[in-house]
């Protein structure tokens, strides 16, 4: 019973671990290329790359969870969001309702 809660410990481990490097990424892109203000510039770089990539080192090498369970919850992430952006394109809303 333990092993299923330590595998379903990592999946959660490994997207709490993608959502968050995703969500940096995301805002210091809206910050350079849509010119926003620079005021958490710094904030971002520094809990980004070596904040979190520091804590992604020390969750691999210290083995409390599998690494496969770590890929699988990083990879349903991205599953979601790429069928999310295909469902989305797909299903556009009829603009044309007359009453």
């Amino acid at each position: 019973m333990r092993e299923y809660l330590i595998y379903g410990a990592g999946i959660l481990v490994g997207a709490s671990w993608l959502m968050a490097s995703f969500l940096f990424t995301l805002n210091l892109l809206e910050i350079a290329i849509l010119r926003r203000p620079k005021q958490k510039l710094l904030l971002l770089l520094l809990v980004k790359f070596p904040v979190l990539y520091l804590l992604g080192f020390l969750i691999l090498a210290l083995k409390i969870f599998p690494a496969v369970s770590l890929l699988l919850g990083m990879s349903s992430i991205l599953l979601v969001l790429g069928v999310l952006s295909i469902w989305s394109k797909r299903t556009k809303p009829n603009l044309n309702c007359r009453i």
